[in-house]
């Protein structure tokens, strides 16, 4: 089984590497990241749950260190999206525009 050409990393966000695992068209069905901060992971959760995924954060000892894991699947309604992050991208942006006054 080739499964080498489905998983396919995409940029790191806050430091934090994701692997996204595709479906045969190219959908980010599975996300996945691991890192020694819970903020980092927990931010990278709360925008995967925004935009339609169901979300397991674990944390796990190796090696005497604490590391914080988070696994996303799609659960929204539709087909997953080809970038995961750039719908959450999109409304962070528009929140953080200047109002502008009537």
């Amino acid at each position: 089984m080739n499964i080498g050409n489905r998983d396919r990393d995409v940029r790191a966000i806050d430091g934090v590497q994701p692997f996204v695992r595709r479906d045969d068209r190219g959908r980010a069905v599975v996300v996945g990241a691991i890192d020694e901060d819970d903020r980092k992971i927990r931010a990278l959760a709360d925008r995967l749950q925004r935009a339609g995924y169901g979300v397991l954060r674990q944390r796990t000892p190796r090696a005497g260190r604490i590391h914080h894991r988070m696994r996303a699947t799609w659960a929204g309604p539709g087909e997953p999206p080809e970038d995961p992050f750039a719908a959450t991208e999109d409304a962070s942006q528009e929140s953080n525009r200047p109002r502008s006054k009537p």
